[in-house]
């Protein structure tokens, strides 16, 4: 707890201006103060009740009741973590659903519901036949994206425009009904009461789908544990960490679901009885995979560090090994047919894809210097996952060097010291590499739900932080970002 109040003394007072890029010449977060004020008291309040959650008997309780208990633990978490990301917003200039209308709206923001609008004229099928052509004329984020976040705000709007009732009330419940449909007209591309509306909704359900990557989390946590309850209140953990928490409404959130859901899959396969087991986890890993890679061409890199934290589990054991490979090639041609699925819509997925990386290349990577950059998504990715888990995972991976130097080394670790070393390198080398120079705290969300697990204290490990300081901590600290940043 020193430590983040310390380093929450550093940002509030920026003493550090280096830290959000600050003379760099690459990127930067400004400074932008907002009040601590009555517009805070409903995300103080959701803050408040995951601090009891993470405080209290409970997630032994669950635990102890089985599975239908767990799934209202964690029904609550997700409900609670979501509720509190959107009232964080709260003092934002525009409120919380004008923010969000506002950055969804935004063709340099997110731009996908810009796209949905304003370059599907003739229906999803015609622009999946051209999406790869399309690319370069797509502003920002779209053309170097898959088409699936575009065809999510798609399917709201068609969905909101058919259901006049479900546009008034998702715009009634964001204070937007008596605006004037003539005010959504002057926008451009031009908007209409059902695209407000399905704007709003595709933002939530990209906050929702960040909240709910705490299911996930949950199951790998206590694979990598053995203990249902650390794997609950890893849950909690998880919606208090900052990246997923306070960049909204963005796709960096939706992806840590299917990420995660990839990352508890593949460990339970690396762990698995049986074979049997085995190639059904990878069955679903490979859907999960398949919904990533739909949403990012960059989660491959996230699932290549799934699998290699899930290979260091069964690394020590022939048989899981090749329990973990069968599982791995099960995952791999699921995730592929999946993939190429949308080729029967007239879709080039893999020319689409290639042609997305160049350019993402070309417009937001190439030209950044490789050593500043990478310096500065490494602190920003330290940054975005708050002091409290930077330090118990430095903590982890001391304990896994003493006990590999102790007991011969990588296959000699209990599974969560293996998995953390696995995984950190894997991390190192996308780091190292260079590929995103630039907003790491936002880009490389889907790393921190597997990191947020492996922080996790197995049952016997030298004493830790209570959980209940571990949550308190990240929740200073999300606020305190959150009251000092221009964040998006």
């Amino acid at each position: 707890m020193a430590v983040t109040v310390g380093a929450t003394a550093l940002l509030v007072a920026d003493a550090l201006p280096w830290l959000r890029g600050e003379g760099s010449g690459v990127w930067t977060w400004a400074v932008e103060r907002k009040p601590f004020d009555a517009r805070l008291l409903p995300a103080l309040a959701l803050a408040a009740a995951l601090l009891a959650l993470a405080g209290s008997r409970l997630p032994q309780a669950a635990a102890r009741a089985g599975r239908g208990a767990r799934a209202l633990f964690l029904a609550a978490t997700v409900l609670l973590g979501w509720g509190l990301g959107l009232a964080l917003l709260a003092p934002e200039p525009g409120g919380v659903a004008r923010t969000l209308l506002a950055r969804t709206l935004d063709p340099l923001f997110t731009s996908y519901q810009t796209v949905a609008l304003r370059d599907m004229p003739a229906g999803a099928a015609e622009f999946l036949r051209h999406h790869a052509d399309l690319l370069p004329d797509l502003p920002m984020h779209a053309a170097t994206h898959p088409p699936g976040p575009a065809l999510l705000f798609r399917a709201l709007l068609v969905a909101c425009e058919a259901s006049p009732r479900t546009t008034r009330a998702v715009n009634t419940l964001a204070g937007l009904a008596a605006v004037d449909p003539a005010a959504f007209a002057g926008l451009r591309p031009a908007q209409t009461p059902a695209s407000v509306a399905g704007a709003l909704l595709g933002a939530a359900l990209f906050a929702l789908a960040g909240a709910a990557a705490a299911v996930p989390v949950a199951r790998l946590a206590t694979r990598l544990t053995g203990d249902p309850a650390a794997g609950l209140r890893a849950a909690i953990v998880w919606t208090l960490v900052p990246g997923p928490l306070l960049m909204i409404p963005e796709v960096d959130q939706a992806l840590a679901l299917p990420v995660a859901a990839t990352a508890a899959a593949l460990a339970g396969a690396a762990l698995a009885a049986d074979r049997a087991e085995a190639l059904r986890l990878g069955v679903a890993a490979g859907v999960a995979a398949a919904v990533a890679l739909f949403l990012s061409y960059g989660a491959l890199v996230f699932l290549a560090g799934a699998a290699a934290g899930a290979a260091a589990l069964a690394a020590g054991s022939r048989a899981s090994r090749y329990r973990l490979a069968a599982a791995l090639g099960a995952g791999a041609a699921v995730a592929l047919a999946l993939f190429s699925a949308t080729a029967l819509w007239g879709h080039q997925p893999f020319t689409a894809a290639l042609r997305a990386l160049a350019l993402h290349g070309d417009r937001h990577t190439w030209w950044r210097p490789w050593g500043v950059a990478v310096g500065l998504d490494l602190a920003d990715t330290l940054l975005f996952l708050g002091p409290p888990l930077v330090l118990l995972l430095g903590l982890r991976l001391a304990a896994a060097q003493r006990a590999a130097k102790a007991g011969g080394g990588l296959a000699a670790l209990a599974p969560a010291g293996r998995y953390a070393a696995a995984l950190v390198a894997a991390f190192a080398v996308a780091l190292l590499s260079g590929t995103v120079r630039g907003e790491a705290g936002r880009l490389f969300i889907p790393w921190m739900p597997m990191l947020a697990a492996v922080c996790a204290p197995p049952p016997g490990d030298p004493p830790a932080p209570r959980p209940a300081l571990v949550a308190l901590a990240l929740a200073a600290w999300s606020f305190a970002l959150r009251l000092t940043l221009r964040l998006p």
